[in-house]
């Protein structure tokens, strides 16, 4: 499990027209295996006119994080990096 805070808002500029997509940058503290770093995150958001959804990934390298690569008979290798993604919907309740 991880967990990311935003450390300021995420700045937009202006509302952009529905169902236009624009870029962004969420900049906050991403916590991984007990382990808290700063990180940007590049996201793209769009509204849709009843909701907006926003998509990003991050790259993270394992070591930053203490987290060890697995060994084992099974795990033929695995890189010193991951991608964390995410799809968030927000609608008015």
């Amino acid at each position: 499990m991880y967990t990311f805070t935003l450390t300021q808002p995420i700045d937009v500029g202006q509302v952009p027209a529905e169902g236009k997509a624009i870029d962004a940058t969420a900049r906050g503290d991403l916590t991984l295996h007990g382990v808290t770093r700063h990180v940007d995150v590049p996201v793209q958001a769009r509204w849709t006119g009843s909701r907006i959804e926003i998509a990003g990934s991050v790259d993270i390298t394992l070591a930053d994080y203490q987290i060890e690569k697995p060994v084992g008979f099974i795990v033929l290798s695995i890189g010193d990096t991951g991608t964390i993604e995410f799809h968030l919907l927000f609608e008015k309740s």
